[in-house]
């Protein structure tokens, strides 16, 4: 792809709309935080809720950034600060600590049900895709791609099925975009040898040959080849010497997951309007919303919206009550129940609620 290429496949348009739409108080924070680390090599780790559920109001995709060279966390090190996924958790002091003070930033993509897909109908999806192998084919470079042009002619021959699965396609697509946009913003801000992907296995990641990675790698390739950039490396699943994982099973590394697993429900979760979050009556999940994600600068809570024209808003979280504001409230409740032992937990998260919900009202 050389500079007079025109953007006008579907896997380049959520890049092109994160660097032209974003809130740019995120963008600053991002790149701030990526000079701060100046790492050669980054992670990005992913998790999502995607799926009809009754208990989820909206669709959710969160990417959070790691360093992974000279600052890394490492798995011991991430396996202490979350020892267990978040439906195993009852989220404990130590958690909150450290998903709010570990070396990390998370980007929290949301967008409802009557988001318009990329590719809405089959026909859309074939076109798309010519497209797609039409551009691969005049990289300066095609020749030394042919594992990524030859997984999209796949793909397309697969699109003539009738029981094509084009609800995968899009969420691939949606999915594979935001993490390329995020990782060209990386690549921009600070030099790098590698970066790599680590996303939950996912029915949309595993399906379709994972064509979500192919978009990926096809979004960075080109991107490195419009803007001229020194060689880099492109890594799906990387172990604890920065290697490629090969045939290794790239769920030992669930640890740098559940960062993002976090993230995803409470906001799933919660009704988001105009002025911002109104939370739920779920305990664990508005303490997530109440104390990691509220007034923290590396979490950017984001609406994705395409309809019409593409727009990307940032939503406001709450800010949280302090540790002594909710340890005040709580003794308050304690003394209400006639100073009576063997409810403390209870008193700090009744303490938490009724203190987030006064700020929420405000």
């Amino acid at each position: 792809m050389d500079a007079s290429t025109e953007y006008k496949s579907f896997s380049d348009l959520v890049a092109l709309c994160f660097q032209s739409f974003m809130d740019s108080a995120v963008l600053e924070s991002f790149r701030e935080f990526l000079r701060e680390n100046g790492d050669k090599h980054w992670l990005i780790a992913s998790d999502y809720h995607v799926d009809k559920h009754p208990d989820f109001e909206n669709y959710v995709w969160v990417f959070t950034v790691f360093p992974f060279g000279q600052n890394r966390l490492s798995l011991a090190e991430m396996n202490a600060g979350l020892p267990t996924k978040l439906s195993d958790s009852v989220v404990t002091e130590g958690d909150i600590t450290f998903l709010r003070q570990a070396n990390h930033f998370s980007f929290v993509f949301v967008n409802d049900k009557n988001f318009r897909p990329a590719a809405p109908t089959a026909k859309a999806a074939r076109e798309s895709l010519d497209i797609s192998i039409k551009h691969m084919k005049r990289w300066t470079n095609a020749s030394e791609c042919t594992d990524v042009i030859n997984e999209f002619r796949r793909l397309r021959q697969d699109a003539n099925a009738v029981s094509f699965n084009l609800k995968l396609l899009n969420q691939a697509i949606l999915c594979a975009s935001c993490a390329s946009a995020i990782a060209l913003e990386i690549i921009e801000t600070v030099s790098i040898d590698s970066i790599a992907w680590l996303s939950d296995r996912d029915a949309m990641i595993d399906n379709l040959n994972g064509i979500a990675y192919t978009i990926f790698k096809l979004n960075l390739i080109a991107f490195y080849q419009l803007k001229n950039l020194r060689p880099f490396e492109i890594i799906r699943f990387i172990d604890e010497e920065g290697e490629p994982l090969a045939k290794k099973n790239p769920l030992a590394f669930a640890p740098y997951i559940r960062v993002p697993d976090y993230l995803a429900a409470p906001v799933a979760t919660a009704f988001l309007t105009a002025e911002g979050v109104q939370f739920l009556n779920k305990e664990k999940y508005q303490r997530i919303l109440a104390f990691v994600i509220a007034n923290n600068s590396k979490i950017a809570v984001l609406r994705l919206d395409n309809n019409p024209g593409w727009r990307i808003t940032r939503i406001k979280v709450s800010v949280a009550p302090s540790h002594a504001e909710v340890a005040n409230r709580a003794f308050q409740l304690w003394k209400l129940r006639g100073l009576k032992h063997g409810n403390d937990l209870g008193d700090w998260y009744e303490a938490e609620r009724t203190l987030v919900n006064e700020t929420d009202e405000s």
